[in-house]
């Protein structure tokens, strides 16, 4: 077997010096320090302008990205020549085409909403927004505006209401008739 020395640090005089110990880090420490809040909130500020500038970038450029969106597979993500028009490339083109095409619709600008809320609340350390308010408001907001919007732009060539706001659109108009629909709407 090979012997192991003692690491220890001698000083001029030849006395051993005390090894300088680390002391453990808790979870806990790392949560509630403030550097993890504004570092989290100024992540979720970068997710919210993120989220808004694929979402804007999508309403002028969905008909030159649909297609290569529409093949979001190996070939999407990685292909050498695949340009992209979105201001945030092919992230932004395919989340955007998943939230606003397949999703919610132009509504679901309000999910810009909650991030950037939770963000503010995180850096200042102090509620300048309700959170819970703010979920609320922004999920109503997100399924009575995709239902109406598919509702009123039916046949419409943009997804106004998105491919959800579309189904329980559609599926309004079979339970309740045209007029039931836009009467509940109201």
């Amino acid at each position: 077997m090979a012997t192991s020395k003692k690491n220890t640090k001698s000083t001029a005089n030849g006395k051993p010096m005390p090894v300088e110990k680390e002391p453990p880090v808790s979870v806990k420490k790392v949560v509630h320090d403030e550097r993890t809040h504004k570092i989290t909130g100024f992540f979720l500020i970068l997710i919210a302008i993120s989220l808004c500038i694929a979402f804007v970038s999508y309403a002028f450029t969905w008909q030159q990205d649909q297609d290569k969106v529409f093949n979001s597979g190996k070939e999407f993500w990685f292909a050498d020549g695949l340009k992209v028009e979105n201001k945030l490339g092919r992230l932004g083109a395919w989340v955007s085409h998943l939230f606003i095409y397949k999703g919610f619709g132009i509504a679901s600008y309000f999910l810009c909403m909650l991030p950037f809320v939770v963000g503010i609340n995180l850096i200042f350390r102090k509620k300048i927004f309700r959170v819970w308010r703010n979920v609320f408001y922004s999920l109503t907001g997100l399924i009575y505006f995709s239902v109406a919007l598919s509702f009123i732009t039916k046949g419409s060539a943009f997804s106004y209401g998105g491919g959800l706001g579309d189904y329980m659109s559609e599926s309004l108009t079979n339970i309740l008739g045209i007029a039931g629909t836009a009467l509940l709407l109201i």
